[in-house]
């Protein structure tokens, strides 16, 4: 069974290949509001389950894997997602730049 952390990042996957491709207009909105929650709910697990005051410390192999894919997770979603974003806008202004610039030279 999958967990509830595999299911948003399967969202968030699919969103990312939305900005990318430009295939849902509000997937921008949608992707920002997911990468939030994700980030907290990682935060909020590991400080869980891995705070000093608690006396067990042994990990199973469903925490290594939560570990490393949150690591994994929240460096992609910064360094990835915002460039991904940041190039999605450019290349949206310019396009609508090229075809505005366009439009004008048949009309003049």
């Amino acid at each position: 069974m999958k967990s509830f952390y595999e299911y948003l990042t399967y969202v968030s996957i699919l969103l990312y290949l939305l900005v990318l491709f430009g295939v849902f207009q509000y997937a921008p909105t949608y992707l920002i509001y997911v990468t939030s929650f994700i980030k907290i709910y990682i935060s909020l697990l590991l400080i869980y389950k891995y705070n000093p005051f608690n006396k067990t410390n042994t990990l199973s192999v469903t925490d290594k894997k939560i570990i490393f894919s949150s690591g994994v997770y929240l460096l992609l979603t910064t360094v990835i997602g915002e460039y991904l974003l940041y190039y999605k806008e450019k290349f949206q202004n310019t396009i609508e730049g090229n075809i505005e610039m366009q439009v004008n030279n048949l009309y003049n």
